[in-house]
């Protein structure tokens, strides 16, 4: 006997099916233990990690308009994955940029296609 497993790229958890065995000419299934298996399919797509290029500080020079902040996806590239971000003040001291003042508040998602990873 031979089950095709379809595999895709998509990560997922292990998943689990059973195959029981039946007597050809009633159809009733065969009673005992070794008569019903489990079958687990294990996951072999790797979705990767998100982190940022950069791990300390990013430095941003004021007289530039734009601040390019680049998003890799590490050990993996299986399926689509997506993440939401979004910019925030660290505290309300006077060495802390202000939203609307410093910069401009954003937030969104980005989306990673399979086998993209930044």
């Amino acid at each position: 006997m031979t089950i095709k497993i379809n595999d895709d790229d998509n990560w997922e958890p292990d998943e689990d099916f059973f195959v029981q065995l039946y007597d050809a000419e009633t159809n009733e299934e065969l009673t005992g233990k070794d008569t019903k298996t489990r079958v687990t399919i294990i996951d072999d797509d790797q979705p990767g990690q998100i982190a940022f290029e950069e791990v300390n500080t990013i430095r941003a020079i004021a007289t530039e308009t734009n601040l390019e902040v680049k998003i890799l996806r590490k050990n993996g590239s299986d399926g689509k994955v997506s993440i939401d971000f979004e910019t925030m003040a660290l505290d309300d001291t006077e060495h802390t940029a202000t939203a609307g003042v410093d910069f401009v508040h954003v937030s969104g998602t980005l989306i990673f296609g399979h086998g993209e990873t930044s």
